[in-house]
């Protein structure tokens, strides 16, 4: 490497490491848990959960051919009981 890489190198260390010293030297908090927080995610991943079941219905159903269909429901009525 020549000397201007190098010495670039250094400075662009020098400031990652100068920039995250003060991050390093606080102690850790905990922070409160707040309940419309929680009631926030809890409510988000319910939404989410009641959008898979659909979202997987029309993916897999577009990807059935059209002509497949009507063997696919003769095949169902005929199932063995």
């Amino acid at each position: 490497m020549n000397k201007t890489r190098l010495s670039a190198s250094f400075v662009l260390l020098f400031f990652v490491l100068m920039g995250a010293s003060p991050a390093f030297a606080q102690t850790p908090t905990t922070p409160a848990l707040d309940s419309g927080d929680i009631a926030f995610v809890l409510i988000s991943a319910a939404l989410v959960l009641r959008m898979t079941i659909p979202g997987l219905a029309l993916f897999y159903g577009g990807m059935v051919r059209t002509k497949n269909i009507p063997e696919r429901s003769r095949r169902a009525s005929s199932w063995p009981r």
